[in-house]
């Protein structure tokens, strides 16, 4: 597993390996100290523009994801299925990251860590 903090690099960069079909992020407030860390997995082949986003619950070593919701044609959708509740911090954390995202921005007080997942080799 390698960990790369890129929390100054390109939106794009952000954006091409959160989409990178099984890839690991944190999200880690500089402000208030919370740390989230999110799977993203993408969907079977006919499903091409569908990712499932898990929250980590525990520590990377416990490998314990929770659902929480889905990116479908771009847009971040809560799933209601979802034992997070969805005013949980996990959830807004992860909606202000991706909305920013999408408009090509990074918050300064967002550090985003990859973790490559032990898929990718």
């Amino acid at each position: 597993m390698t960990i790369n903090i890129l929390d100054h690099a390109a939106p794009r960069t952000h954006l091409n390996f959160t989409l990178s079909g099984d890839s690991i992020i944190t999200l880690h407030s500089l402000r208030t100290g919370r740390r989230f860390t999110y799977r993203i997995l993408k969907a079977p082949l006919a499903h091409t523009s569908l990712y499932y986003i898990d929250l980590l619950n525990g520590t990377h070593s416990d490998d314990t994801f929770y659902p929480l919701g889905r990116i479908e044609s771009m847009n971040y959708i809560y799933s209601h299925h979802s034992p997070i509740l969805s005013d949980h911090e996990s959830n807004l954390a992860f909606t202000f990251f991706w909305h920013n995202l999408l408009f090509g921005r990074i918050h300064p007080d967002l550090e985003i860590i990859h973790v490559q997942n032990r898929q990718h080799t």
